[in-house]
C-alpha cells in the first residue's frame, strides 16, 4: 500500500468528508462527499485517479485486456465461418459440369502446350475450390480460437466504475465478492432516495406556511 493511500485526508478539499472506503489487495477506492478516488498501484497506468460523483453511472464487474487480440480473434472467426459455409455449399461439378476437363493431344500438336498447362492448373483449382475453402476456413477458426484463448488468459478481472461521457472508466482489481463491493460503492456514490424525498417533503411543508397577498 502506497503512502498516499494511508494519507487520504491530505487529499481532501475543505469541507470534504469520506463516505466509504474499499480495500482490494494493494488497491483502495475512497468515496467522499464530492469525489470517487481510486488508488491502483498494481495496475498499468496512473497510480491515482479521481472522478466527480455526479459523473459516475454505475459500478460492475469487468476486465482489462488487450482489445487488439479480441478484435483479431473475432475477425478471424467470422472469416473462418464464412469460408467454411461457402466451401460446404459450393459444388464445382454442379456449376461447371465436365467442362473443367481438357484433352492434351490437340493442344500439343498445335504448339499451345504452355497455355493449356496454365489453363489446366486454373481448372484444377476450380475443381478443388470447395476443399480449399473448407481447409482455409478451418484454419481461420483455429486461429480465432487461439487468439481468443490468449485474450481470455491475459485479461485482468476488475471492478469498473463507469463514467459518463468520453472520460476513461476507473478500474480496480476485482474482489472476491464483486457484487457486494459494487453494492457498497453504489450506495456511497449515488444520492440516497429517502433523503431526497425527505428534503422534498420539507420544502413542501415550508411552502405551506406562506400565502400570497392579494394586491390592494
Amino acid at each position: 500500500m502506497s503512502r498516499w493511500q494511508r494519507r487520504v485526508d491530505d487529499l481532501l478539499y475543505d469541507g470534504e468528508t469520506v463516505r466509504e472506503q474499499l480495500d482490494v489487495g494493494t488497491a483502495r477506492v475512497v468515496v467522499t462527499s464530492h469525489r470517487v478516488i481510486a488508488f491502483t498501484p498494481a495496475l498499468d497506468g496512473e497510480n491515482f485517479r479521481q472522478a466527480d460523483r455526479p459523473n459516475v453511472t454505475g459500478v460492475e464487474a469487468s476486465a482489462l485486456a488487450w482489445s487488439g487480440l479480441r478484435r483479431r480473434g473475432l475477425v478471424a472467426g467470422a472469416a473462418g465461418a464464412t469460408l467454411l459455409v461457402a466451401g460446404l455449399a459450393f459444388d464445382p461439378k454442379s456449376i461447371f459440369g465436365d467442362s473443367l476437363g481438357l484433352g492434351t493431344g490437340t493442344a500439343g500438336s498445335v504448339g499451345l502446350g504452355g497455355i493449356m498447362d496454365a489453363t489446366r492448373s486454373v481448372f484444377a483449382l476450380l475443381r478443388n475450390l470447395d476443399t480449399l475453402l473448407v481447409n482455409v476456413g478451418a484454419l481461420a477458426l483455429l486461429l480465432a480460437m487461439v487468439l481468443l484463448g490468449v485474450y481470455w488468459y491475459l485479461r485482468t478481472p476488475t471492478l469498473v466504475i463507469r463514467l459518463a461521457g468520453e472520460e476513461e472508466d476507473l478500474h480496480v482489481p476485482r474482489p472476491e465478492d464483486a457484487e457486494d463491493a459494487a453494492t457498497r460503492l453504489e450506495a456511497a456514490i449515488f444520492p440516497d432516495p429517502d433523503s431526497q424525498t425527505t428534503a422534498a417533503d420539507g420544502r413542501d411543508d415550508d411552502s405551506q406556511g406562506f400565502i400570497e397577498d392579494d394586491p390592494v
